[in-house]
């Protein structure tokens, strides 16, 4: 029985460091990505494991228009999950603070400079 709750605590804490939100962008054709890296066009669902307080940079880029960057943080919404493990196990407390579940970026393509 003590094995299984451990498992379970454990299964749990790694689970909650994984922070899910959704890019939307009000231009479908437009392309997203996170640290340079290409995720998508439109709508994208990005995750990561990274800890609390961690800053991503988005770009938005589209073929002849200037790109646009934003920086999201995981300093949206309090992860239970990761709360939980914390009070159990300590470490998931560097998790406890997820992504907001959505960004909406507006975009405008507004011809590069050549």
């Amino acid at each position: 029985m003590f094995k299984r709750l451990v498992a379970l605590v454990v299964s749990l804490a790694l689970v909650s460091c994984t922070s899910k939100t959704v890019f939307r962008s009000s231009d479908p054709g437009v392309e997203i990505f996170v640290d340079g890296i290409p995720k998508g066009k439109g709508n994208v669902i990005y995750s990561d494991q990274k800890v609390s307080g961690t800053n991503r940079i988005v770009r938005l880029e589209k073929r002849g228009c200037a790109s646009d960057q934003h920086t999201i943080s995981r300093r949206g919404q309090l992860n239970i999950a990761a709360l939980i493990g914390g009070i159990l196990l300590i470490f998931p407390f560097l998790w406890i603070v997820d992504y907001e579940p959505e960004y909406y970026f507006q975009y405008k393509c507004i011809p590069a400079e050549s």
